[in-house]
């Protein structure tokens, strides 16, 4: 399946719903008036036959990005798109294809391939399932529902936000929260700046590693995950609800916790807020 979509040529599954443009294009004033705003904006929306579940790939900047899995038997992309001009506006493309590794592709292709500052497209996806998942913006967040497969979730600055994933998945951002909600499967969680909330299934047995240098750490396991958990926060208390047979060497600032289903190692790491760490069921 390949598209690639422009405003002058739209097929009939490609629908424009709400072009915005903007009555003046700002200017930020850098030396002259040489710095140009994405002050023009356009939804575009397509439809593609879609009948079972896909590797997805969605590539943007300056954007957030949503997927969630439906009903239906076919692809939706929702694309909104920034440009400075609009001309350049209008010569953006959509792309939906197969890359090389048979994943299915969403990305913004600008004009000439040359993207101006502050340019940048946020897509709404919605699809039979995943496989695979990988979606990467430069500035957005990033969010998904009742998806599967390995995911990898990449932002600059944004928030990440999962709810019924199926798989394992390693999530980074630079600036914003991290939170999974009855994950089935392992996580490895980085931020600089926000707080990380993870909760797993039933179960999953670990390990996971959860690391933020300013923000708050919550990991939510059932009875099956075991193995070590090593806790570590500079500044910040440290709260552990874990089963009644568990060994605990707790001090002001760190924690080790031997749970007695034999696993590996997790590791919940903050610079500056507290931690917890709770086994649901534990008595």
């Amino acid at each position: 399946m390949t598209g690639r979509l422009k405003k002058s040529r739209v097929p009939a599954l490609f629908m424009l719903i709400a072009p915005l443009a903007a009555g003046t294009l700002g200017c930020v004033s850098i030396g002259g008036c040489d710095y140009m705003q994405a002050n023009f904006v356009e939804t575009r929306a397509q439809a593609v036959p879609l009948a079972e579940a896909s590797p997805l790939k969605v590539v943007t900047r300056n954007g957030s990005v949503k997927v969630v899995k439906s009903g239906d038997a076919e692809l939706k992309v929702s694309a909104t798109i920034r440009a400075t001009t609009a001309e350049r506006l209008a010569a953006f493309i959509i792309d939906v294809s197969r890359d090389a590794d048979g994943m299915l592709l969403i990305q913004p292709v600008p004009p000439g391939g040359e993207w101006k500052n502050g340019e940048g497209a946020s897509f709404e996806v919605t699809l039979p399932g995943t496989t695979k998942v990988h979606i990467v913006t430069g500035n957005g967040s990033i969010t998904t529902s009742n998806l599967a497969g390995e995911a990898t979730l990449k932002t600059s600055n944004g928030a990440i936000t999962m709810e019924n994933h199926s798989g394992n998945v390693l999530a980074n951002t630079s600036n914003g929260a991290i939170k999974a909600t009855h994950l089935d499967g392992l996580i490895t969680a980085d931020t600089s700046n926000g707080r990380i909330e993870i909760d797993l299934a039933d179960g999953v047995k670990g390990p996971v590693t959860l690391d933020t240098s300013n923000g708050s750490i919550s990991l939510s396991v059932g009875v099956s995950f075991g193995g070590r958990v090593n806790i570590d926060t500079s500044n910040g208390s440290i709260t552990i609800k874990a089963p009644g047979n568990s060994t605990i060497k707790q001090g002001k600032s760190d924690a080790v916790v031997d749970l007695p289903t034999p696993g590996e190692t997790s590791v919940l790491d903050t610079s500056n807020g507290r931690v917890t760490f709770t086994v649901r069921g534990a008595s």
